[in-house]
């Protein structure tokens, strides 16, 4: 199933009350229409489709909704369908199994512009990243100090309103940093740069 969910009740994403659900569908088919038609802040994709796959239609949504956050939902392995998810277009991934608490969490988390999947997957991503991915003084020297500040501070696994509360600043700024690192590292997706940066803060 497809569940187009959780359009913002309000600017505040800290608790359920914050969220409203807007809509489903269970047809790949149906997905994109009814995305235009309901526009939800953010859409819970499940990865078995009974007539599509889930990661496809991942792909499909990002390059028709741009602005859209996606959180894949399966039972199956996250070791084995995470990191694909990710690269699909995703902003999360969480196991149906999780408890309704973590949901709510990756929701939250996902429509403020972060990306979301367990400490553990987290763990799996950094031991398989490739070692040309790391970032040298070199290319940090595209960034402003504000940005190496930011680019520390995702590393060590704050969120966007963490970061905004901790520097004095907008989330909206933040998330203007965030834009303007990935330009000047030339990464594509804000899933590379998470990563980036976990790897960088180990290596310092």
């Amino acid at each position: 199933m497809i569940i187009l969910s959780y359009r913002k009740a309000s600017r505040s994403w800290s608790t359920h009350n914050g969220m409203k659900f807007v809509g489903s569908s269970d047809s790949a088919r149906m997905a994109a229409p009814e995305i235009k038609v309901k526009q939800p802040d953010v859409a819970l994709i499940d990865i078995g489709l009974k007539d599509g796959d889930g990661l496809v239609l991942t792909e499909q949504l990002r390059e028709m909704f741009p602005d859209l956050k996606m959180i894949v939902l399966s039972m199956h392995d996250e070791t084995l369908y995470a990191e694909r998810a990710l690269l699909a277009g995703a902003n999360g991934y969480v196991m149906k199994e999780e408890p309704g608490a973590v949901l709510v969490e990756a929701i939250r988390r996902v429509a403020d512009n972060d990306v979301f999947v367990s400490s553990e997957m987290r763990r799996r991503l950094l031991k398989g990243y490739s070692r040309h991915g790391k970032l040298g003084g070199d290319r940090l020297a595209s960034l402003t100090d504000r940005q190496i500040e930011i680019l520390r501070m995702i590393g060590q696994g704050h969120d966007t309103a963490e970061i905004a509360a901790s520097l004095g600043l907008s989330k909206k700024t933040v998330e203007y940093h965030r834009v303007q690192m990935k330009e000047r590292l030339n990464i594509s997706k804000l899933s590379e740069l998470v990563r980036m940066a976990v790897r960088w803060v180990e290596d310092m």
